[in-house]
């Protein structure tokens, strides 16, 4: 899965409205989360340190896509448990994922962790949790 792809729907989930990539290397992506195209505050430089041959699954990548078309996260957290995201997810994707299997997908992309850089430091960082 492409990191900049995945970061667009991660990040989106999280409220972007848009993100801007300023340096992608083997290494790291690092850019800007745009929170609001008409207020500069509303701007986040991030970083994050995952290296292009460690991929992230289709699987995660559609629960990300998921999160973000039907805003299921309120600020950082799941809106909804995980047997009702299940559910979604299946629907959406045509899927027939066990909970268990499912569970491994949401516990993947629970530790995806892409920090945000203040003043050319990391700070905090973006990340989903129940």
């Amino acid at each position: 899965m492409n990191r900049e792809m995945f970061l667009k729907e991660f990040l989106g989930a999280l409220g972007a409205v848009d993100v801007l990539y300023k340096e992608v290397t083997e290494e790291h992506v690092r850019g800007t989360v745009i929170y609001d195209l008409d207020d500069p505050e509303e701007f986040q430089d991030f970083c994050w340190y995952q290296p292009e041959n460690r991929t992230i699954s289709t699987s995660i990548y559609n629960l990300a896509c998921l999160l973000h078309v039907q805003d299921l996260l309120d600020i950082d957290k799941l809106r909804i448990s995980r047997a009702e995201l299940r559910g979604r997810y299946n629907d959406a994707w045509n899927s027939h994922l066990i909970q268990a299997e499912f569970d491994q997908i949401v516990d993947a992309l629970e530790q995806v962790v892409v920090r945000m850089v203040d003043d050319g430091e990391d700070s905090d960082m973006y990340f989903i949790h129940e």
